[in-house]
């Protein structure tokens, strides 16, 4: 299960976002801002790790000292001091090839994939039993689901590393997609609680058990808290709103993801991410009013105005917003009658617009119920036009609804001819019949 599922691309920029992460490999967990220089300069490489009856080593076959820290200062995210002792590295060692595992490292984190691949199978060609390489090879290929070339390169590996850390979690990551199972689970549990780990192992951990549909809540819950306790790829600003998130949407417990919100938003480094505090912060406000009322009320008025307050008054974006939000739709009724239909949010859509993109055919009625307007522009085209040149075929009944409407409520009949001719979607189909019923009535 994808617990990110539903948020607005406005947010998810900074919801990094387990769900993309957790289909993310672990030697490239995340490519956020570089580390600041001071932290960067004092990173060394870890030693064996203990873990149940196994001794694991990062890295296990690369016997250079340098090579190795360089390979734990990339994964703290300081990527010119790893850029800077590569180059060193490489003046002084010119005729050690296991360096190009760090270089491989660094090209897909800031190049692309296909470019470290290259690289990889170019010094596997030459050196067959670089296990590191084939390790790091077979992750490329799992961030691509190419999941039985992976564990060919995974195999292969073990003869000569059999002991290495990411040979290890990668096939924990394959075992935990194709058989999940209670074991699977406690063993991430457990490396996320062990400080023996490195950061990123330590974080690969916390995001399976995040998209784990097996972690219990008690489990998916220290997943998020304890990844605020040791640094790592990803910026504490952003886990800490991963967890006021799922604190807040998840499992409902407004309060205390209030509470980290409110510990965010005074932190100046957090200034450019202002909007989306204030967002998260209403809608939390909301989701207290709507436990009390799902209607504006009496008893749910203070809490409706702390929301309203969070955004400076900007209830439309905030109404597009909730209605963005997986389970957020519910709570649009606190703000509905409140609405300017004419009003634009930050992306200069109007409610209908909004709710016609998302296609929602009740909030569709409700702003065309309360005066919006059927022939207004969105995203470049007209209210209708965005119906009709969807290239989509899903949403069969909510985009026949939703055209109906709009016609029957004065758009302007257009797009006929596209309709016919449309290409990667069903309009021909399901909606051009009711253009052609409409174009019948208007003659």
């Amino acid at each position: 299960m994808n617990r990110h599922v539903g948020w607005p691309a406005s947010t998810m920029c900074w919801l990094v976002v387990a769900s993309i992460l957790g289909c993310v490999a672990p030697h490239v967990i995340a490519q956020t801002p570089t580390a600041s220089n001071a932290r960067c300069s004092t990173i060394q490489a870890g030693g064996n790790i203990k873990f149940r009856d196994m001794t694991l080593r990062e890295t296990a076959d690369i016997p250079a000292a340098e090579i190795r820290r360089i390979n734990t200062v990339i994964s703290n995210r300081c990527y010119e001091e790893a850029n800077d002792a590569v180059e060193q590295y490489v003046a002084t060692h010119p005729d050690d090839y296991q360096i190009s595992f760090v270089q491989s490292r660094l090209l897909w984190l800031l190049t692309s994939a296909s470019a470290a691949e290259v690289r990889l199978l170019e010094v596997l060609h030459d050196h067959p039993s670089f296990a590191s390489a084939k390790v790091l090879l077979a992750s490329i290929y799992m961030s691509q689901q190419q999941n039985d070339q992976a564990k060919a390169l995974l195999d292969s590996a073990a003869v000569d590393a059999p002991n290495d850390l990411w040979l290890f979690l990668d096939r924990l990551k394959l075992e935990a997609g194709q058989i999940p199972s209670a074991d699977t689970t406690q063993k991430y549990f457990e490396i996320l609680q062990n400080p023996q780990f490195p950061p990123s192992a330590r974080e690969t951990s916390a995001l399976a058990l995040i998209n784990s549909p097996s972690a219990s809540n008690s489990m998916t819950d220290a997943a998020y808290r304890i990844q605020l306790s040791f640094e790592s790829a990803t910026p504490y600003a952003m886990k800490a709103f991963n967890y006021a998130h799922y604190l807040v949407e998840q499992v409902h417990r407004e309060t205390d993801g209030i509470q980290l919100i409110n510990d965010l938003q005074r932190d100046p480094r957090n200034v450019q991410k202002k909007k989306q505090l204030n967002l998260l912060l209403a809608y939390a406000y909301l989701s207290q009013a709507a436990e009390i009322d799902s209607n504006p009320s009496v008893k749910n008025a203070r809490l409706i105005e702390l929301a309203k307050q969070s955004v400076d008054g900007d209830v439309v974006d905030l109404y597009a917003f909730v209605g963005e939000v997986s389970g957020g739709r519910r709570l649009r009724s606190l703000l509905s009658a409140q609405i300017d239909q004419h009003a634009t949010d930050q992306y200069g859509r109007t409610p209908l617009c909004n709710a016609v993109s998302v296609l929602e055919p009740d909030l569709v009625l409700d702003a065309l119920s309360k005066g919006a307007d059927p022939n207004a522009e969105c995203d470049n085209t007209s209210i209708l036009g965005r119906v009709v040149l969807m290239p989509v075929t899903y949403g069969v009944r909510e985009r026949q609804t939703i055209l109906r409407a709009l016609l029957q409520h004065g758009a302007k009949l257009e797009y006929v001819k596209d309709c016919q001719d449309s290409l990667g979607g069903d309009c021909k189909e399901v909606l051009l019949p009711i253009l052609r019923e409409f174009e019948v009535k208007t003659r």
